[in-house]
């Protein structure tokens, strides 16, 4: 298996099990997250807008590094994201995609990443 594929496997790992629990705990997959202003912002997550913030952690890990260590740096953290059985997030993977949700989520609420889509939950 290719690295990209191995990467992609894991992406998807991450996606299913952080929206599995989700559901799971609330029913819904909207969270509200404080933003840095101090404002308040209720966020929906999908698998797509999940996929393209896991895909911009990519890039952001790919600048400035070989393709190939980038790939084994990219595998291994997202390895550690994921508990044993492969179907839950770690206490890191949920610290990590909780880090990523805000990040990304202030960064599209001030208009800097036009390409996170974005919609409101009601």
């Amino acid at each position: 298996m290719s690295n990209q594929s191995t990467i992609a496997k894991y992406r998807n790992r991450i996606i299913e099990a952080r929206l599995a629990s989700m559901k799971k705990k609330t029913g819904s997959h909207c969270i509200l997250i404080n933003l840095p202003d101090g404002r308040m912002s209720t966020v929906e997550l999908s698998e797509s807008k999940l996929n393209n913030w896991l895909k911009y952690f990519e890039l952001v890990v790919y600048d400035g590094k070989k393709r190939t260590i980038a790939e084994l740096e990219i595998i291994d953290h997202y390895q550690t994201c994921m508990g044993k059985g492969c179907d839950k997030l770690s206490e890191f993977g949920n610290s990590f995609v909780n880090g990523l949700i805000k990040e990304m989520s202030a960064s599209t609420s001030n208009g800097d990443i036009a390409t996170i889509e974005g919609k409101p939950c009601n």
